[in-house]
């Protein structure tokens, strides 16, 4: 598996730095299970500088549609790419599939949705809303 450096919304996905680094698999020492070329320090400064500009757009987006870009997230995560993300997770760090199940894909996903169920009670809360 190659990772590929993200740059900013312009789709720039390889990293101009040419040091490749090999992450091996735990049990495995001497198979890779990825290789990626580190950001460079103007790759990240130029990540930092794209997220600063969208950052206003995102804010100003609706709390229903953002908390609809978490929920459909945990959506994915559960079922179109759930054995995708374990399979990383026991590849990646040595887990068996009961352990990538409950540490990657389920938790992710309770993460997104549990957080959303968190950020509505505090959006009704503070606009005093009552239910």
């Amino acid at each position: 598996m190659k990772v590929e450096a993200i740059s900013g919304p312009q789709g720039k996905g390889q990293s101009s730095g040419s040091d490749s680094v090999s992450m091996p698999i735990p049990y495995e020492k001497a198979t890779t299970f990825a290789q990626y070329t580190p950001a460079t320090q103007t790759e990240i400064e130029d990540a930092i500088k794209n997220a600063l500009a969208v950052k206003e757009a995102w804010m100003n987006t609706p709390f229903t549609d953002r908390a609809a870009v978490f929920l459909r997230a945990a959506e994915l995560i559960s079922t179109k790419y759930r054995f995708e993300i374990m399979a990383a997770t026991m590849m990646g760090q040595g887990k068996n599939a009961w352990q990538a199940e409950i540490d990657a894909a389920a938790e992710l996903a309770d993460f997104f949705r549990y957080n959303v169920g968190f950020a509505v009670s505090f959006h009704v809360l503070c606009s005093g809303v009552a239910h």
